[in-house]
């Protein structure tokens, strides 16, 4: 619950919005979620980038994609071993985030990523 509504948000706010997922197919893999491809700028996979996560490859090529410096990116993800890692590793900062009913730090819930991003603000 949530996302679309944060995606949307984002993107009216000119926030460049990747998803890069383990593996590929990921325009699909959104739209399952119901979660449509039109709210994100780039879709790749890390098998696109020739590693796999927690490499910092990955997280630097869909950097690239979107034409940002890594330093500008927050990688929100649900893996600390995995996103998080691979995210620092590449200069980056990383949100984690759960869809489980036992969000706690380094893990929040999808309802607190607006608060956190403070785009109450108008800031990211």
């Amino acid at each position: 619950p949530g996302r679309v509504r944060l995606l949307a948000k984002l993107r009216d706010r000119g926030v460049k919005v990747g998803v890069l997922s383990d593996y590929g197919r990921v325009p699909e893999r959104l739209e399952a979620l119901r979660i449509p491809v039109t709210l994100v700028d780039e879709t790749a996979s890390a098998e696109d980038s020739g590693s796999l996560k927690p490499s910092p490859r990955p997280f630097l090529f869909m950097a690239a994609r979107l034409g940002l410096e890594p330093g500008d990116c927050i990688v929100v993800g649900d893996r600390e071993d995995m996103d998080g890692e691979g995210a620092r590793a590449a200069g980056m900062a990383f949100l984690g985030v759960t869809a489980s009913g036992r969000a706690r730090p380094p893990l929040f819930g999808w309802h607190e990523i607006p608060g956190k991003l403070d785009l109450a603000a108008g800031r990211v």
